[in-house]
């Protein structure tokens, strides 16, 4: 496949040939979705597939630590001194891999973390020896993908990733692939080493002190806390869904290279992407699971005489639904390319400032199953992105 326009933060490493992933199965291939936060002992199945399913809350003593923007080797140090055990530092980047058919590129999400300290914060050993003998897989990904463990990833640039087991969703907290630091703390594969977030240990009656502690540590730092919940993945993106359901609710999505990047498999975009005549907004090119969604919501707004909520002429210049690209840091494939993220009333809401959104427009396209960015901690007013309004995001699937 060669480079990839997919570039990781900051240090903005290239999606290279060594990160691009043909999928095998011991001649074969594959995986993707999500699944449970319960827990039991790690057993082997007849069909060799090594499968976790925990039964309680995973990583109930545990905390998300998460910064705007990556955690320096030298804030990790501070952190880590500031709590009682060693943290988890946690990088979040993204594979392409070659499905069976070797047709086009799926990115996966996945998570780079020291393979002893994360077992311990999941009470699962068993992954410790795992990560050390190659990928740790999700279960939905595998069911994805087709492969099982015992099958290999591949790199482009040669030799091949050993599937080592396949496991419960909930153990990478909605991820989709799980690897191990090598043993100098680097990242496989060449990808980035940049900290997204850190896990550390706070038992439901130490959080309190526990966030006063680090906030201490890192007093120039804007913060925030994800605790562990029994029906969500335990993750910052807790507001959104996981990849892995993304792809199971709208199609494993297929890259393919350009010149200019990289563009979507002309097969994937007839089948879900549709255009499409909405109130307020006029035409939209959106996925075509989520244009009634819209519509109703825009449908409401105006019954409610609340059209003015929504600038139509902004929306046309420089709003939209789908768009192929990435997410502004470059990290991973934006929400947009699937089609189901909207940017309304862009001009008067820039990525990282104070919103100015109507608070009745954001109730309104909740309640119609869009998630709303404003709240996030790098604040982004202008988007919207359906979640659904059934199931809790980042939920076990029915």
């Amino acid at each position: 496949m060669g480079s990839s326009a997919i570039r990781r933060r900051r240090r903005r490493v290239t999606f290279t040939s060594a990160a691009v992933l043909t999928v095998v199965a011991v001649v074969s291939v594959w995986r993707g979705v999500s699944e449970p936060a319960s827990r039991a002992p790690m057993t082997v199945s007849p069909a060799r597939t090594p499968v976790t399913s925990p039964s309680a809350v995973v990583f109930g003593d545990r905390l998300i630590v998460e910064g705007l923007g990556a955690f320096t080797a030298a804030e990790v140090a501070r952190l880590g001194r500031a709590v009682p055990e060693p943290p988890v530092p946690v990088t979040v980047t993204e594979l392409l891999v070659t499905p069976r058919s070797g047709d086009g590129q799926v990115p996966l999400a996945t998570m780079i973390v020291d393979g002893a300290r994360y077992a311990s914060a999941a009470a699962e050993p068993t992954l410790a020896a795992e990560l050390s003998r190659g990928a740790v897989v999700s279960r939905s990904a595998a069911r994805m993908l087709g492969v099982v463990a015992g099958d290999s990833l591949r790199p482009a640039s040669g030799g091949s990733l050993a599937i080592s087991a396949v496991v419960d969703d909930a153990l990478l907290g909605g991820h989709e692939v799980l690897l191990g630091r090598t043993a100098e703390g680097t990242s496989p594969l060449g990808l980035a080493d940049d900290v997204d977030y850190v896990i550390v240990r706070a038992t439901a009656t130490a959080r309190a002190d526990t966030e006063s502690a680090i906030r201490a540590a890192l007093p120039d730092r804007r913060l925030r806390f994800t605790v562990p919940q029994l029906d969500a993945y335990f993750s910052p993106s807790a507001t959104v869904l996981s990849q892995s359901q993304v792809q199971a609710r709208f199609g494993m999505l297929r890259l393919r290279q350009d010149g200019n990047g990289f563009t979507v498999d002309p097969a994937w975009v007839a089948a879900n992407i549709a255009e499409r005549s909405v109130p307020l907004l006029g035409r939209v090119t959106c996925n075509a699971k989520v244009l009634p969604a819209l519509g109703a919501a825009m449908a409401e707004l105006a019954r409610r005489g609340l059209s003015d909520l929504v600038e139509t002429a902004d929306f046309a210049r420089q709003g939209g639904c789908w768009s192929v690209r990435t997410v502004r840091d470059g990290s991973a494939v934006s929400r947009h390319t699937w089609g189901i993220a909207v940017d309304i009333n862009v001009a008067h809401n820039p990525l990282g400032a104070t919103p100015r959104q109507d608070p009745r427009l954001v109730a309104v396209m909740e309640r119609n199953g869009f998630t709303w960015g404003g709240r996030w901690l790098r604040p982004d007013g202008a988007h919207f992105e359906w979640v659904g309004t059934t199931t809790k995001p980042l939920a076990r699937p029915a």
